[in-house]
């Protein structure tokens, strides 16, 4: 069953993501960012909760 959320936003066609880390990055580390292609983004509440190719996103999330 795909989770609900609040919106659900399909086919951008490029993202720009900073890329996943555990500690904050400084200085040059944080200039490192990430592009997708046909991105998507699935919102709830307040909350990014996800954020990738819009297909990935399509057969995971169920929005309005």
């Amino acid at each position: 069953m795909r989770e609900r959320v609040d919106h659900l936003l399909l086919h951008a066609s490029s993202l720009i993501t900073m890329h996943a880390g555990a500690i904050p990055r400084r200085g040059a580390d944080a200039q490192e960012v990430g592009r997708v292609e046909d991105g998507g983004v699935a919102i709830k509440g307040e909350r990014i909760v996800a954020v990738g190719p819009s297909e990935e996103i399509a057969a995971r999330f169920d929005g309005p």
